[in-house]
């Protein structure tokens, strides 16, 4: 039954295809993610303060 086979194995009845770029380029990254979120920044310096504070 290789009507049977097919169904079973898909991938095996499809053509192989090589594709020369698998992975589209990455979008433009921002310029700073933190200039953009001040409240991102406002959130790191606090975490930069308190682990100076625990290391000390």
């Amino acid at each position: 039954m290789p009507e049977m086979d097919a169904r079973l194995a898909p991938a095996k009845a499809a053509p192989k295809t090589r594709r020369v770029w698998p992975f589209r380029p990455a979008p433009p990254a921002p310029k700073s993610a933190r200039a953009e979120a001040p409240e991102t920044r406002d959130l790191v310096v606090w975490i930069a303060r308190a682990r100076r504070e625990l290391a000390s």
